[in-house]
């Protein structure tokens, strides 16, 4: 309980959030929503982009990598993040969805066309994770095997989930 009363809850935008999570000792916990995550700076100075396409659970994505020290952005599909990339933008991960809406205002690939575009057309290096709600194992292993994405996150993964989950990724390269 000490740890909560020295806690600060924030109310500003996500980047207020980042600086002051990034600048303070004291805090241990902000608030999304309903959920307390810890605030682990285990990856502090990293960048992430996530590609997602329903803005719920691409804010929902975005806070929780952010709880763990992560710099993010957020777009709504891999085109987008390719865009970002040809731009000179540099990230340490991508989070991307495993399939994207197709909206009237674009026409853009799956998440499986994205990333073997990107790791096998681009020689791209940085770790992608697919985020999608389907379950089971046998999903984790054609995202892993099949299509070559690094790790494997369900919507809407935990604080926990995406820490072991990225040791694992990040490990791997």
């Amino acid at each position: 309980m000490e740890e909560l009363d020295n806690c600060k809850l924030f109310n500003a935008t996500l980047e207020r959030q980042y600086e002051e999570l990034e600048n303070s000792d004291k805090c241990k916990f902000f608030l999304v929503e309903d959920m307390q995550l810890l605030n682990r700076s285990i990856h502090k100075g990293k960048t992430a982009i996530i590609g997602n396409y329903d803005n719920d659970s691409g804010e929902y994505a975005r806070r929780v990598l952010v709880s763990l020290g992560f710099k993010v952005k957020v777009v709504r599909h891999g085109e987008e993040i390719i865009k970002q990339f040809q731009c000179g933008k540099r990230y340490d991960l991508v989070v991307s969805n495993s399939f994207y809406a197709v909206h009237k205002d674009f026409d853009v690939m799956s998440g499986e066309k994205f990333v073997l575009k990107m790791k096998y057309k681009e020689k791209f290096e940085v770790p992608i994770v697919a985020c999608c709600v389907e379950l089971g194992e046998g999903k984790r292993k054609k995202y892993l095997e099949e299509y070559g994405f690094d790790g494997y996150l369900k919507k809407f993964f935990t604080q926990t989930d995406a820490i072991k989950e990225l040791e694992r990724v990040f490990a791997k390269k």
